[in-house]
């Protein structure tokens, strides 16, 4: 007891501006509204719970004895760190382990040999968060500023003309809308002959292939991961 007093004194666990909070010990973390009015009612939700069993199953019996009962999913502090996924559609919690370091400091004051620098290396969640996002999906990438990057050592503002034999590559999305509302065009045909002649203009006698790529969503993409977000 003597040990734990210490150890509650020596992170100040008990020196909150706010007694009335509900904090865990374990990694400071502050209880929601939510998680606080379920920790301190638990007791009182069971006995609702069990009035209601008793009413409906042996006074009144209106449900079958053997019925099976609803679990009740109070939030605990758990549930701070969880986000949940759908895989294959299953709805399945993800959390990251905020509670490594505490893990960590412990083992090393006992005295066991820790390779900090080696256990840093790894990620504390079960995908890598700099690449992926909670729910599985690749994160956004800001393709404004790799173009800033790939256009800042540019010293002219179009292509020069190459003596050896290339091709072309053409954003078709980006070329819809430079071209916009061709002068003359009434209709989605006077559009889609505009974008040709568009295309075809970059042929020469050194640039024999055009590629037009129009976007695409693939299952394993970021485009793919942005639609499926939004749906």
């Amino acid at each position: 007891m003597t040990m734990m007093v210490e150890q509650f004194q020596r992170f100040h666990a008990f020196q909150q501006v706010n007694p009335n909070n509900l904090i865990t010990l374990t990694t400071g973390d502050l209880a929601t509204d939510e998680i606080a009015n379920d920790l301190k009612n638990a007791q009182d939700n069971g006995q609702v719970k069990l009035n209601t069993f008793v009413t409906e199953r042996l006074a009144t019996q209106n449900k079958p004895f053997h019925d099976s009962l609803k679990k009740s999913k109070s939030k605990t502090f758990s549930t701070l760190y969880k986000g949940d996924v759908v895989a294959k559609k299953k709805t399945q919690p993800v959390k990251p382990d905020r509670d490594i370091f505490r893990k960590i400091i412990v083992s090393m004051e006992s005295g066991r040999p820790i390779n900090i620098e080696e256990i840093l290396q790894h990620e504390l969640c079960s995908v890598p968060l700099s690449l992926v996002t909670m729910s599985y999906s690749l994160r956004l990438t800001n393709k404004a500023e790799l173009a800033k990057i790939l256009e800042g050592g540019a010293k002219a503002n179009t292509l020069m003309q190459s003596d050896l034999t290339t091709c072309t590559i053409i954003d078709a999305m980006a070329l819809v809308r430079a071209i916009g509302k061709p002068h003359g065009s009434h209709t989605f045909g006077n559009l889609a002959d505009a974008f040709i002649q568009s295309v075809k203009c970059h042929l020469s006698e050194t640039c024999t292939r055009v590629d037009v790529v129009f976007d695409q969503y693939k299952q394993h993409s970021i485009k793919c991961g942005t639609r499926m977000d939004f749906a």
